[in-house]
């Protein structure tokens, strides 16, 4: 073992399972993942909660996240001042963010940091360091979810920062498979089914390959939590190179 360690082998053979295993690589993961929040103010002059959800970084200033955390936004901007806002993961600020990009065929938005110095706020810049496409996953590999999940469809965030493992259990497409959580997405959007634990609040967040890398964004699943699925990071993807 000790000769081992010194020529290296091991350590790099550590690097790649340590997505597993847990330890200061966690907390690197946990410092890529967001929430996302959305409020309004309303008639009375009180700043109240229009949903929330998670989110990734993906590029310096830019979050990847679900349209459809913040499609609440839009709605509520039609009758009500608006803002969505980002925060690191059990800290109390949050700093502004504005639509950038979005694919809602996809239900993949990409959310920039905002130059409202009004609302600016501390904000990590902690990208993920690569985005994996969906032809190299394979079923029964390992996954890691991160984001923060809620006991119900309330938007009230309970607990910050969870983290679950899994592996891959099937990949295909909504059209393949029949499922959708809105009439708006493509048949084409590419789904990874994962047995990783998510609920309500886990929408936007990442899935993780056990080398960290991103290769997923949280979307849906079965309210029994009989399966989980993320939208591949393919379409992420495609909407940086935009």
């Amino acid at each position: 073992m000790r000769a081992k360690a010194e020529d290296g082998s091991l350590w790099k053979k550590t690097d790649k399972i340590i997505a597993e295993k847990g330890g200061d690589h966690i907390d690197s993961l946990r410092a890529k993942t967001v929430v996302v929040q959305i409020v309004y103010e309303a008639n009375d002059g009180t700043l109240q909660n229009g949903g929330a959800g998670s989110g990734v970084i993906v590029k310096k200033d830019l979050i990847a996240t679900n349209c459809h955390v913040t499609n609440n936004a839009v709605k509520l901007a039609k009758n009500y001042k608006t803002a969505i806002l980002a925060k690191e993961i059990n800290k109390k600020n949050y700093a502004k963010v504005t639509l950038f990009k979005e694919a809602q065929e996809n239900d993949i938005c990409i959310v920039k940091k905002s130059k409202d110095l009004e609302a600016e706020f501390s904000f990590p810049n902690k990208p993920v360091k690569r985005i994996i496409g969906f032809d190299e996953l394979k079923q029964g590999v390992f996954v890691r979810t991160f984001g923060s999940p809620t006991g119900d469809d309330d938007g009230v965030t309970s607990f910050e920062g969870h983290t679950a493992e899994g592996t891959i259990n099937y990949l295909g497409t909504i059209g393949e498979t029949n499922w959708s959580w809105s009439e708006d997405l493509s048949p084409e959007t590419k789904l990874i089914v994962h047995s990783a634990a998510i609920n309500f609040g886990n929408s936007g967040g990442p899935l993780f390959n056990k080398d960290g890398n991103l290769i997923g964004i949280n979307s849906s699943g079965d309210p029994g939590g009989k399966f989980n699925i993320a939208v591949s990071a393919d379409h992420v993807m495609d909407l940086l190179k935009e």
